[in-house]
Order: structure tokens, then sequence, then C-alpha cells
């Protein structure tokens, strides 16, 4: 080969190495040559491109450091989410993901319906160990973050002073938590007043998530469509892999009349297993049916005496947790959602019915009060729920008029009312 070719190709050499070592200077060495490389970092593993950093200082190869950053429109998150971190460290002790080194301080996600998450942690040697902190979490929200939409998609309600550790991998997570269930609801299941914690382990957390651990309550209320409402004492949900289906450890009191009753409810959702006492004591099943509808059934002595059959556990605690029809019980026992009433001292009759878990409907019988000298009225009534709290009520005086009367002037006009009822405790 001619010396002038090679004096050319080594020429074109060296100045390719200067090129590429002052490429590799200027994004190792400077700081807007690190900020570069670490803007893009950051697009790539959160999934956007709205990125903003207002300040830069170091350099990747010593420290990096990044100031009030401004995350938006992010995979997997709300569009309306917006992260910011007021300091990231960034810092590489090997080359690639395994070598890196973050430090997070005072981040905050904010979302529509909750409050602030707060958050700060670190990430090393592909472990992560991360805090989170919330006044008042939207648990619908929450669930729609970190779960498929189909999963629980009528679980709605509020809970408030929720701690979060996070330890471990990409792939395998341990969750230490607590939290305050102000309330919790179910479509009619309801659940307030209830602190608690969570110890959970999350494995193959990029393909089919496995959970293992126990969620623990402490206290609370609980109850369903028209059902009892339960004290809870400590109970917990217990994973076993599957986090579509817990088993139960659930333990409570309540009281329906005059009886006092304790729950004991165990086992796979599927396949649970209930034991109920009372003082005074009454069978397994009178107790069943007290519970499932919030009424004493003095008349139903005759309820079988010993244990429940495993599909009436199974259709009382669909109907309890998950607004199941109860139809089960409701055909073993002949019962319908209808009560009755009587007033000892003005022997007024009622009678009251449910038609949805919106609307009831009710008839009421007065007699002659001879003190007062009323006559004889039929009243018949409904009312609808708006909300726990709000809610509208008609009644109109249905009592037949007088035929034998002369005019119309003489016949009393039957009473109509409509009121608007709010309920508030002080």
């Amino acid at each position: 080969m001619h010396k002038d070719n090679i004096y050319f190709i080594i020429s074109m050499l060296l100045v390719g190495a200067v090129i590429a070592a002052g490429i590799g200077y200027y994004f190792l060495f400077t700081t807007n040559g690190s900020g570069l490389i670490a803007q893009r970092v950051l697009c790539r593993y959160i999934g956007t491109d709205d990125v903003v950093i207002e300040k830069i200082d170091g350099s990747l190869a010593e420290e990096l450091v990044l100031h009030n950053i401004v995350i938006k429109k992010m995979r997997n998150l709300p569009p309306d989410a917006v992260i910011k971190i007021q300091r990231l460290n960034v810092m590489f002790t090997a080359p690639a993901l395994r070598g890196m080194i973050l430090d997070i301080y005072n981040g905050r996600l904010q979302l529509a319906y909750s409050d602030t998450v707060l958050f700060y942690g670190s990430y090393r040697q592909r472990s992560v160990d991360l805090n989170l902190y919330c006044k008042r979490v939207s648990a619908r929200e929450m669930l729609d973050l970190f779960t498929q939409r189909s999963l629980l998609s009528s679980v709605s309600g509020m809970v408030s002073d929720v701690t979060l550790h996070a330890q471990g991998t990409l792939q395998y997570v341990a969750l230490e938590g607590t939290f305050f269930i102000d309330r919790l609801t179910n479509n009619s299941f309801t659940a307030n007043n209830c602190p608690g914690s969570l110890l959970l382990y999350v494995s193959n957390i990029k393909t089919e998530p496995q959970v293992n651990g126990e969620i623990l309550f402490k206290k609370g209320k609980i109850s369903g469509r028209r059902t009892a409402v339960i004290e809870l004492n400590t109970s917990r949900l217990v994973f076993d892999d599957d986090l579509k289906h817990p088993k139960l450890n659930l333990r409570g009191e309540t009281k329906v009349g005059d009886v006092s009753i304790s729950i004991i409810l165990q086992g796979a959702i599927g396949a649970p297993k209930l034991l109920l006492m009372s003082s005074p004591p009454l069978s397994q099943e009178l107790l069943l049916i007290m519970i499932a509808t919030g009424k004493t059934w003095g008349g139903m002595t005759s309820a079988e005496q010993g244990r429940i059959s495993a599909d009436l556990i199974k259709d009382f605690v669909d109907y309890f947790f998950f607004a199941g029809n109860g139809l089960k019980i409701a055909q073993k026992y002949g019962i319908n959602d209808v009560s009755f009433s009587y007033d000892n001292q003005t022997r007024e009759v009622g009678v009251t019915t449910s038609l949805t878990n919106k609307v009831e409907v009710r008839y009421k019988f007065e007699p002659v009060q001879e003190q007062t000298g009323q006559s004889a009225k039929h009243v018949l009534g409904g009312g609808y729920k708006f909300t726990d709290t709000i809610s509208i009520e008609a009644e109109k005086d249905v009592t037949p008029q007088n035929t034998a009367a002369t005019s119309t002037a003489e016949q009393p006009q039957p009473d109509e009312k409509v009121m608007l009822q709010f309920k508030k405790q002080f």
C-alpha cells in the first residue's frame, strides 16, 4: 500500500478517536452533555417525552444532580397525573443499569381525586427502597393505578394516613404499610373507621404478579345491603399467590334486638366457614337470618339446629360483601324484605317493604283517637334514598271518603306531604 494512503488512514483514525473522545467527554464530563443523557434515560424508562428539568449540576463522571424535575403524560398513569421531584442525584459505579445509583428527595405525585402523594427513596444495584405517604387517597384512583379496571371495579371510597415502604428488585418487592379506611364501598357493602396495616410480597411483577402476605384490620364497622352492622375485631385478609381470591379470617360482633352475636368467618371466599354464637343462645341458622336482615325473627323458632350448610355460607358471603341477592337464604326460610311495626300507645300499625336498595314503600293505619277526636286514617308513603345522608319522603292520606256527606265542603281534604331529609351527626 502506498505510504500516502497509510498516513491518510492513520490520520482519519486519529481524528475519529479525537472526535469520539470529545463526544464521550461532552456527555460524561460536562453538565450539559450529562443532562441530555439523563433526560433521555428518564423519558425512556418512565414512558414520556414531557420531562422538564429546571437546573442541572455536576456530571455523570462524578455525580449528576437534577433540580426541580416536572414529569407529565406518563405511561400507565392518568393523563392529568404530574410527578415533581425537588432533587434527583445520579451516579454510575459501573456501565449500564446495574451500576446506576439514584437518590430521590422530596418527590410528589399529584392526582385528580387524592391528596398529593409524597415519596422519597433510592435505587442501588438494581434494588429499590421507596417510602410513600398520603393524607387522603381515593380508593378508586389507587386501584386503577395498580390493578386492572375489571378487578374490584365497583370499589370506591376514601382512605387516609397511608404510609407505604417498598423494598426489593424490579421483579420482587416487599410492601409494608399502614392506613385508615374512612369509608369504603363495594356495591352495597360498606366499611368505615377501619385502621389497618399490610405486609405483602409481590413477585413476577413484569409478567403475572403473584401476591403473598396479609392485610390486617384492627377494628371498624362493616355492613351489607340492609344487614346488621358488624363491629370488627382484629381481622385479616390472607393472600397466597392469588390476588383475586384471598382467604378470610374475620371476627366481629353485632347486636340485633336484644341478641348479642359473635361472628367468626374463615377460609377461602369460595368455600368459607362460619361460626355464630349468641347471648341468649340461638340456633346458627336463626342467627344467620338475623345478621342477613338486621331484624329479629321471633316467630322463626323452627330454624334447624347444628351447622349451616356450605352453600348457605357462600350465599351469605356473596350477599354481605359483594351485593349478591341472597336467594338461597330467602328461598330456604321464606323471608322477604318486609318489616312490621306496632305502636302500643296509639295502636298504629305499619308495613314497610323495599322495592330496591334505594326505594321503600310504606303503609300505615291510624285508628280513631278518642282523646283528640281524630278519625281513622289510611296513609300510603314511600321514600327514595339519594345518598346515605340525603333522601326524599312522601306521604298521602288514602282514607276512603265519606259518601254520606252532602257536599265536598264537608269532606276533609286528604293530607299530602313531601319532605327532603338530611341526616347529620353532631
